[in-house]
């Protein structure tokens, strides 16, 4: 375990990390989602000025919350055992319920209907059956998602529904939208351009995230859910990070897309550049901005602890994929998916932060930076690094020439 005290100061993606240069288009509902990190259509702030949303943006003004309310509605018709179909028809044409499936498919695949049968299962008072969209692991992922972690939250919400009813009222008084602004402009970088809409929703499986150019999303059901046992919720310092997590992301990815297009990338060179920005993205998002370069506070939760003290099968999980996609073993996005379909849960944000700790007790923020800049860097400024540090931490090394390699390629 690391236990140096940092200094304060920044999917799946990720997935979407995955891509060639062609975005990911998802239909939801009908309505197309690029779910991409290659987004070209950014708007640099003035130098020396607050993006203008920000006037319209404060003590909720910015926060659409219909998705949270017409869900708390269904769930109370369903608590007062009052049969209202309609409610349902309403969750479902929200636009924060698309954002939730969309988010459901960075990494699984999951169809609007699916969620329909899981809202019905819940209407009815039983545990539907739900058949995957295909016969990839990430179709059988998305089933499990569903059932076993989406599942347990909605009924977790059905006796819980005035306390959720507070706490979406208490996010639209909270007036988060400069604060976070500043906290994922701090560690990017490039300008973090157009502010996000901002989205309160009931219903998905992470607590917050970034989908589509410009929406993010913050569950308020996960949030509580997950804090069931202690104080319940987040507190607004750590709402507002979580905030500023989701718009690094945002600004980050548009960076990302101005990099790629400045490479000359071929389809095996693109699924490198975006493999290592997956975990550039989580990592960076992750370590810079929810722990403030602090990974003995990622040891301590238990979302991330289980894979930090495996941390050794991280770097050589991610040098199999690397070295697959060098080799010819992996040639479309597909087989990068399927290659990578065990990477659940918090894999990318542990896997790119323990690369980054590493740099950073080496080197500092400024070589961290430079990385961030430069994902085909990362392999190779890790193993310098790590060799400064093993002889007190015990840290695996990726294959030099795999390191080298990937500089020449897109470094």
């Amino acid at each position: 375990m690391v236990t140096r005290s940092c200094p304060p100061m920044l999917r799946g993606l990720l997935r979407l990390a995955l891509l060639g240069p062609v975005p990911l288009m998802v239909q939801v509902g009908g309505h197309p989602y690029t779910l991409s990190l290659r987004h070209s259509d950014t708007v640099a702030d003035a130098p020396g000025q607050s993006p203008p949303l920000f006037a319209r943006q404060r003590a909720g003004q910015g926060l659409d919350a219909t998705q949270a309310d017409r869900m708390l509605d269904f769930l109370t018709s369903i608590s007062e055992e009052r049969h209202e179909p309609e409610l349902l028809d309403a969750v479902m044409s929200s636009e924060g319920t698309k954002l939730i499936v969309g988010q459901m498919n960075l990494a699984r695949r999951v169809s609007m209907t699916q969620y329909r049968i899981l809202l019905t299962g819940l209407m009815e008072g039983r545990k539907p059956e739900i058949m995957p969209v295909d016969s990839t692991a990430r179709s059988r992922n998305g089933v499990v998602g569903l059932l076993d972690n989406a599942w347990p939250l909605l009924t977790w919400g059905l006796a819980h529904t005035e306390v959720l009813k507070q706490r979406v009222n208490h996010l639209r008084e909270l007036d988060f939208f400069e604060r976070a602004h500043a906290i994922a402009s701090r560690f990017l970088p490039d300008s973090m351009g157009t502010p996000p809409r901002v989205f309160a929703v009931i219903g998905g499986r992470a607590g917050a995230a970034k989908i589509a150019p410009d929406c993010l999303y913050l569950d308020v059901l996960v949030y509580s859910y997950r804090d069931r046992d202690t104080t319940g919720f987040p507190s607004d310092a750590e709402l507002i990070r979580s905030i500023g997590h989701e718009m690094h992301h945002m600004g980050y990815s548009r960076y990302l897309n101005r990099k790629r297009e400045s490479l000359d990338l071929g389809q095996s060179e693109s699924l490198l550049f975006g493999f290592l920005s997956g975990l550039l993205s989580e990592g960076s998002a992750t370590y810079l901005i929810s722990h403030d370069r602090n990974l003995a506070e990622m040891y301590e939760r238990r979302s991330t602890r289980e894979y930090l003290e495996n941390h050794q099968d991280l770097i050589s999980d991610s040098e199999d994929v690397l070295r697959a996609i060098l080799d010819g073993d992996i040639r479309a996005t597909v087989e990068c998916e399927e290659a990578t379909a065990s990477f659940l849960g918090m894999w990318f944000h542990s896997a790119g932060s323990l690369m980054l700790d590493v740099i950073d007790e080496a080197g500092g923020l400024e070589r961290v930076m430079e990385v961030v800049a430069n994902p085909g860097r990362l392999p190779f400024e890790y193993n310098r690094a790590a060799r400064i540090l093993i002889p007190k931490r015990e840290l695996r090394l990726f294959d030099d020439h795999l390191a080298e390699a990937l500089i020449q390629l897109i470094g």
